[in-house]
C-alpha cells in the first residue's frame, strides 16, 4: 500500500473514533430528571445535615443526648459543597460535557450522603 494512502487511512480513522465519543455524548445526553434526581437529593441531604450540625457538639457544656462531632460537622460542610457545586457544574454543562458532569455530581453526592451520620452521636 501506498504510504501516503496508508497515512490519509490512519488519519481518516483517527478523526473519525475521535468523533465517536462526542457523537455518542450528543445522542446520549443526560435526562432533565437525573438532573433533577441529583438536585432533590442534594436538598434533602441538606436538610439531614443541617439537623446534624445544628446538635451542640459532644463534649460541650450545652451538649444533650444527642450531640455532633465537631470534625463530622466539618466533613458534612466540605463534601456538601462539593456535592452543591457538582450539581451546579452539571446544571451548566454543554449536551457533550454532561455525561461526564453527571457522574462526577453522583460521585460527589454519594460523598456527602456518607459523611453524613444515620443516627446522632449520643453524649
Amino acid at each position: 500500500m501506498n504510504p501516503v494512502r496508508r497515512s490519509l487511512l490512519v488519519t481518516s480513522a483517527l478523526i473519525l473514533l475521535s468523533g465517536c465519543a462526542t457523537l455518542t455524548a450528543l445522542m446520549n445526553p443526560v435526562a432533565p430528571n437525573e438532573v433533577a434526581a441529583l438536585e432533590t437529593a442534594l436538598t434533602i441531604a441538606d436538610r439531614i445535615a443541617v439537623q446534624y450540625t445544628d446538635l451542640p457538639a459532644c463534649g460541650s457544656a450545652g451538649a444533650t443526648a444527642l450531640c455532633e462531632v465537631p470534625a463530622t460537622k466539618a466533613a458534612i460542610k466540605a463534601k456538601g459543597l462539593a456535592a452543591y457545586n457538582a450539581v451546579k457544574a452539571l446544571e451548566a454543562s454543554s449536551a457533550s460535557g454532561a455525561p461526564l458532569a453527571l457522574s462526577v455530581a453522583q460521585a460527589a453526592m454519594a460523598a456527602y450522603q456518607a459523611v453524613i451520620p444515620a443516627a446522632s452521636t449520643t453524649n
